[in-house]
């Protein structure tokens, strides 16, 4: 799901995993574990990368269809955080 929005550890990861590279695809998923706690905060991963996409400006701040609902604004401010780091832009 985070292939779109943060496509190159996104590719990162799944290049080492094809090419059989286990420990190279763990580090990888080591690099986005600040992505992966609030996935699990939210049961999930839609609305963090939606919440995500928002913030960087790649859609609408509202852009989850109705029942669906965004995170709140405390939920998006620690988000907010977590994009911040490096690891997600290399």
């Amino acid at each position: 799901m985070i292939g779109g929005t943060f496509p190159e550890p996104a590719l990162a990861l799944t290049r080492a995993a094809q090419a059989g590279q286990h420990e190279r695809a763990l580090e990888e998923s080591q690099r986005l574990q600040p992505l992966w706690d609030p996935f699990a905060q939210h049961g999930g991963s839609l609305r963090v990368v939606a919440a995500a996409a928002a913030h960087l400006g790649l859609t609408a701040h509202r852009n989850l269809p109705l029942p669906l609902r965004d995170l709140d604004a405390k939920e998006r401010a620690h988000l907010a955080t977590v994009l911040e780091q490096p690891q997600l832009h290399t």
